[in-house]
Parts: C-alpha cells; sequence; structure tokens
C-alpha cells in the first residue's frame, strides 16, 4: 500500500533533492571560464535580479507569486553553487553550457518524479527571467548602461519551449486555481471578444457576472464543471 501523509511527502521531496543535489555535481564543469578580476558578479547578479522583480510590480503581480519566484530562483542559482559561490545569471544563459545545464536539469526533475505541473513550473519560472534578461540585457550604472555581453560573455535563451512536458490531467486534483494577474487577463479576453460582440447582451453581462464572482470568491475552473 503507497505511503500517505507527511511521512510520503519527507520522501519524496528528500527524493528530489537528492537527485538534484547529484545533478548538481555532475554539471560543475558546465560554468564557463570567467575572469572576474576587477569585476564585481554579485552584485552585477543581484541587480539583475532586483531589475527583473521590480518589473513584477509595474505589471501588478501579486506579492504571494512575486516571494514565490523570488524564493525559487534564489534556491535555483544557490543549487548550482560551487567553489564557494552561487552560478551567476549570465553563466546560466552561456550560448552552449547554458543550454546543456537545463537540458540535465529538466531530466532530473523527470527523475525525481514530481508532477508535470511541477516541471512546467519550474522551467516556466527560469525561461520568464531569462527572457526579461534578453529583452533588457544591460546593467544600469550611474554613468549609463553596460550590455551584459560587454562585460561578461555572449547570452542566449537556455530554456526551449520543447523542453516543457505536455499538460496532464491529475484526477485528484479538482480544478486549477487561476492566479490574481491571470484572472484580470481573462475578464479583459472576456469584455473584448464576448461582451463586445454578444448578440444578446443581456444574457452576457449575466454569463460575464458569473465569471467574476467564481473568480473573486476564489472558486476552482474545472474541466469537469
Amino acid at each position: 500500500m503507497p505511503l500517505k501523509g507527511p511521512g510520503a511527502e519527507n520522501l519524496m521531496r528528500n527524493s528530489v533533492m537528492l537527485k538534484l543535489v547529484t545533478y548538481q555535481k555532475e554539471n560543475v564543469f558546465l560554468r564557463p571560464e570567467v575572469d572576474y578580476t576587477g569585476l564585481n558578479p554579485f552584485l552585477d547578479h543581484d541587480n539583475l535580479l532586483k531589475r527583473y522583480f521590480d518589473s513584477h510590480r509595474i505589471k501588478n503581480y501579486s506579492e504571494k507569486t512575486t516571494l514565490r519566484e523570488k524564493a525559487f530562483l534564489k534556491n535555483w542559482f544557490e543549487l548550482h553553487s560551487t567553489a564557494g559561490r552561487i552560478l551567476f545569471t549570465w553563466e546560466a544563459m552561456a550560448c552552449v553550457t547554458g543550454r546543456q545545464r537545463i537540458i540535465n536539469y529538466s531530466n532530473a526533475l523527470i527523475d525525481s518524479e514530481i508532477t508535470n505541473k511541477t516541471v512546467r513550473s519550474y522551467l516556466g519560472t527560469l525561461r520568464q527571467y531569462f527572457a526579461y534578461i534578453l529583452e533588457f540585457p544591460y546593467f544600469v550604472e550611474d554613468g549609463g548602461s553596460t550590455r551584459i555581453q560587454n562585460r561578461y560573455h555572449d547570452i542566449a535563451q537556455p530554456v526551449s519551449e520543447f523542453d516543457f512536458p505536455h499538460h496532464t490531467y491529475n484526477g485528484e486534483q479538482l480544478g486549477v486555481p487561476f492566479d490574481p494577474e491571470r484572472l484580470y487577463d481573462l475578464y479583459s479576453i472576456a469584455r473584448k471578444n464576448y461582451l463586445a460582440v454578444a448578440k444578446y447582451p443581456l444574457i452576457a453581462n449575466r454569463n460575464y457576472a458569473m465569471l467574476v464572482l467564481a473568480g473573486e470568491s476564489g472558486l476552482f475552473f474545472s474541466r469537469h464543471g
């Protein structure tokens, strides 16, 4: 009989961590050689993360979402620590070794037998962060700005859309809760593509009100509803 409850969760968590630690040791060689003499890479790395999370505020992300992503990214870069320091953003995005690291990381997650939903969440958070860095690949300084490529080396998006496992339905899960920021996107789409062109406005307004009520009251959107 399968073990359930806190004991099972602890065993699963320990199994995942053990496999990720093994993965970490096997991927130390993927760190590119960079001469950091006269540079402050720790400050540069922290500034990139800070600027990324400042953008969350502009996009009105919920505090819960921001804190969750901060914790994940902090732990992810620490996971790849060696020689007394963390992995830096541009090292994770190195054109060849960065991609190989993500492939190995994805395999480690799958081997750990965690859910596809969790794997997608981890890889999605990484891809979103790296996408932001590619969009704004520079350090902001008092005297202006310096591109990452000019200070360190070329960078690329290491997380491909093809790395994500397919969506799977977990029969024990009753529904999928929407993050607050996603709800507002849904409302906007409904107003534009449903309310604005509805043949029967009264019925459309009623349905829209039901959608908002469901979202704002924290209900789950189920595939079987």
